[in-house]
């Protein structure tokens, strides 16, 4: 099993091998640099992510402040 489905199956442990064959089948690994951005202003989110190592923020601008949520 690759290491990202193995991680995410030891969290839910309840995933059939069906299923962990048609994730792995559509699931790829990615990296990115600090200060990429995962989705832009007005985007429509099509993508889960499960980060493996690392830290990410989401925010949006209020009056050109930053809130993080």
């Amino acid at each position: 099993m690759v290491t990202h489905l193995k991680k995410i199956n030891d969290y839910i442990n309840a995933l059939d091998k069906e299923t962990l064959l048609a994730l792995e089948s559509i699931a790829s690994i990615k990296q990115y640099s600090k200060g990429d951005l995962l989705l832009r202003q007005d985007e429509i989110c099509s993508k889960s992510y499960l980060i493996i190592e690392g830290a990410a923020r989401k925010y949006y601008l209020n009056d050109d402040k930053e809130i993080t949520t």
